[in-house]
């Protein structure tokens, strides 16, 4: 490896963000992807969102900037690298997750003199839902996994005993970005409860 990359004192501040938003690489998340083969990384993730935005963004409900909803979605899930990926139907977790990951932001956005307080806005547009493009990309962030679930038979949902009453609840929020991709996700679960992918309740084990 080049001397620059190991001795902070002569690297620029960029390039150690960019060796630091690598490890994004090797959070994983409960979805899995679509062969089954193994669980998808946030990174992924994030690439395949930010793809979505550029794909469906006609689907949203406002207008949109097309530039600001695909920097938010590139951005939104950084914060992983310190916070991990907390799963959505862990309702515990879920309480202290703004907090931990404002935290992971300060640091990981910091090491950006220049433009970090700008990548910093981005994230919390995303986590407050303040503009058409947060809502948007909000949705569709909420859609992807779980189109992935109705994709393979339920597999995180059924792992983590996830309910269709929880599914329907935590996902109702895309209904705010884009009425008409709420629109597939409810013939989605409908169809994914239907086929016993999604149950209304789990048989208590002993």
């Amino acid at each position: 490896m080049s001397s620059v990359f190991r001795d902070k004192s002569k690297a620029e501040p960029e390039i150690e963000f960019l060796k630091e938003i690598d490890r994004l690489k090797g959070v994983l998340r409960q979805t899995v992807v679509l062969d089954k083969s193994r669980r998808e990384n946030t990174a992924e993730h994030s690439w395949h969102l930010a793809t979505a935005v550029l794909a469906c963004h006609h689907l949203a409900d406002e207008p949109v900037n097309l530039e600001r909803a695909l920097k938010i979605a590139l951005v939104h899930d950084i914060v992983e690298i310190d916070a991990g990926d907390t799963f959505l139907y862990d309702e515990k977790l879920s309480e202290s997750k703004f907090a931990t990951e404002s935290k992971a932001a300060d640091r990981i956005f910091g090491m950006l003199p220049v433009n970090g307080g700008e990548l910093r806005s981005l994230w919390l547009a995303y986590e407050t839902r303040a503009c058409p493009e947060s809502k948007f990309v909000y949705a569709l962030d909420r859609f992807l996994p779980m189109m992935a679930n109705c994709m393979t038979e339920g597999h995180a949902w059924r792992q983590n005993k996830v309910t269709f009453r929880q599914v329907w609840a935590k996902n109702q929020p895309i209904e705010n970005g884009s009425k008409k991709l709420w629109q597939v996700a409810q013939t989605l679960l409908e169809n994914a409860k239907r086929d016993g992918h999604l149950p209304e309740k789990y048989e208590e084990t002993s």
